[in-house]
């Protein structure tokens, strides 16, 4: 399975107007369908943009994963998709909740 070009060529195909991401709580291991309670951290933050590959970049932060950890990222700006370099967004404002 090719995961990283399948995520790329999906958002190819679709532009979002808005990404929220919800790090109200983070699932650190065992996931995305495992996982229990004592896997889940608070993570107190919600992010929303029109860049999805920024927003993605984002939550690698708050999972203590580097861009490298995450391939499709890279691949998908290198295709235009978006910018993973988040901090360079004019208008990006992260707010704690």
């Amino acid at each position: 399975q090719a995961i990283d070009e399948v995520v790329v060529d999906l958002a190819s195909f679709i532009t979002p107007t808005l990404v929220v991401l919800d790090g109200t709580r983070l699932l650190m291991s065992n996931g995305p369908t495992g996982g229990s309670p004592t896997d889940v951290v608070p993570g107190h933050v919600v992010v929303a943009g029109t860049d999805q590959v920024a927003i993605d970049a984002y939550g690698t932060r708050l999972l203590g994963l580097s861009l490298d950890d995450v391939s499709y990222l890279e691949k998908a700006r290198i295709a235009g998709l978006g910018e993973t370099d988040w901090t360079q967004l004019a208008l990006f404002k992260e707010i704690t909740i």
